[in-house]
């Protein structure tokens, strides 16, 4: 049995996290198991690697759904909030930012 996605329910739903690493997660597995039936005697180390990278994956994307769920919060200090978020969308952060709220490049960035 494979899961994909957020089979665990631990993202939040907000902005559809969880979605896109089910779909992340579904290509990955699709090329995983593309390349086990080319190489069998390789296939169970290929799946441990899918596994690690799909963990990697879903670590990163609760990290960004815990920044999304602090940016959407009540504070004492809205101003300097507001002042930041809007700093993190010009240039040249906008593509960054674009980038880390949809869930772009999961394997390969820290947050």
């Amino acid at each position: 049995i494979i899961l994909c996605g957020d089979a665990a329910h631990v993202v939040s739903p907000i902005g559809g996290q969880g979605m896109n690493l089910g779909w992340l997660a579904a290509q990955d597995l699709a090329d995983t198991l593309q390349r086990g039936l080319q190489h069998e005697q390789h296939i169970q180390n290929m799946l441990t690697l899918y596994q690690k990278r799909r963990i990697h994956a879903a670590r990163n994307a609760i990290r960004r759904a815990e920044l999304n769920m602090i940016l959407g919060r009540k504070t004492t200090f809205p101003e300097l909030r507001n002042t930041i978020v809007s700093l993190m969308l010009k240039n040249p952060f906008a593509n960054l930012m674009a980038n880390i709220f949809t869930m772009r490049g999961l394997n390969r960035w820290i947050i």
